[in-house]
């Protein structure tokens, strides 16, 4: 008969998170274990020495959730560790470790708290997508091996998932397994290996100057013009990114100057203030009356975490019909005005150090994947120009 008993005893400072013990006493053995479960006064119950699960809408509420389904799984390990009569040993190496689950949870609800926001909203799409080939079943960090990891991978092409958008789940699970073995919850025995995790080239995805010009040009509806106008607005601003764009604030321009800081990298960038950008600012004024630059978010009142996200599908929605009728053949969205401004500056010989930084990328190899190639007749005319040379 084994006893097993939770403690999570207060932290001398108050309000912190305190680790989580198991007092285990079996008839060879007993031992006191302190897990990497952590929790804070308010989630535990010192009275009936029992976990509080907060709401469902509390920032906690899927850790502590996950804390409790892991208390319950080492309960059981514990049970059938002592009934095989392993050794003391064995049972701290095989209990009182984060699922990877939790492990993923974890990682997330830091990224949440730096307010890397839209990192956070990657690792969740990455562990929703795990969860789905685990059978919504947890899996232990132990049994995160190249075969499972193999088995994940066939299970997405299975599912007709791009390579790129493999890898980048990929590597999302590898940065939480490979902070797991950091934090020795696990040991190292390299699982990603074999799996793909490059990039693929993709479609081009980059306009020519006469297709922004044709754009841009494109008798349009109220609705569908503001759609456009946030297209070149962002194509101005040297391919600003959308959630930039949305979080702008009137306070960001100042004497002929916009500067703000990139939501994704952090990075401090300044344009100088063209009429093109003026106009369109000037265009939609009545409408940002709020301390926003772009009527893109609500102007006033409490903006939930999704708003952003409607906004700019809807925004992409409308582009993909201002593409039709501009005529041109591949899905027209945000994003391609980021990578139309790098391909262009290049087709202009703009030097790929410039665009980096004009773009606000952290390297010059994140700024080549959004380059276009030289349209073919440029390279014939090249090597024309060569061949004539033997004449």
């Amino acid at each position: 008969m084994i006893q097993f008993y939770v403690d999570c005893r207060p932290s001398d400072n108050s309000g912190a998170a305190s680790a989580v013990s198991y007092s285990i006493t079996a008839d060879r053995f007993r031992c006191i274990l302190h897990t990497k479960y952590e929790l804070y006064p308010c989630e535990w119950d010192v009275d009936s020495n029992a976990v509080i699960i907060p709401v469902a809408t509390h920032p906690r509420h899927r850790i502590v959730k996950l804390i409790v389904e892991n208390m319950i799984r080492d309960k059981r390990k514990a049970e059938q560790l002592a009934a095989a009569m392993c050794h003391v040993q064995e049972l701290k190496r095989a209990i009182g470790i984060p699922s990877f689950m939790l492990a993923m949870e974890l990682d997330i609800s830091m990224l949440c708290r730096l307010g890397r926001r839209r990192t956070a909203e990657a690792y969740m799409s990455a562990r929703n997508s795990f969860f789905a080939f685990s059978g919504r079943v947890d899996v232990d960090m132990c049994s995160i091996d190249s075969s499972l990891v193999r088995d994940y991978e066939m299970w997405l092409k299975s599912r007709g998932v791009t390579l790129n958008t493999i890898s980048f789940y990929m590597r999302i699970l590898r940065a939480v397994y490979n902070r797991a073995v950091s934090r020795g919850w696990c040991d190292q025995r390299h699982p990603f290996k074999d799996v793909y995790t490059g990039s693929e080239q993709t479609a081009k995805r980059a306009l020519s100057l006469q297709g922004i010009r044709s754009i841009k040009c494109l008798p349009l509806s109220h609705a569908l013009e503001w759609a456009r106008d946030m297209f070149m607005f962002s194509f101005y601003t040297r391919g600003m990114s959308f959630v930039d764009m949305a979080h702008l604030l009137k306070t960001d321009l100042k004497f002929g100057v916009l500067s703000y800081q990139r939501r994704k990298t952090g990075q401090f960038i300044s344009i100088k203030w063209e009429p093109c950008m003026e106009r369109i600012v000037r265009k939609y004024e009545s409408r940002s009356t709020g301390k926003y630059l772009l009527p893109i978010l609500p102007a006033f009142g409490r903006m939930a975490p999704s708003t952003y996200r409607n906004r700019m599908c809807k925004v992409n929605r409308m582009l993909k019909v201002v593409g039709r009728m501009a005529g041109i053949e591949r899905p027209l969205s945000m994003y391609v005005a980021r990578h139309s401004w790098a391909s262009i500056a290049k087709a202009n010989d703009v030097p790929i150090a410039v665009i980096s930084e004009a773009m606000g990328h952290d390297s010059e190899r994140t700024t080549l994947i959004y380059l276009a190639s030289f349209d073919n007749h440029r390279i014939d005319d090249a090597n024309a120009a060569i061949l004539n040379m033997l004449e």
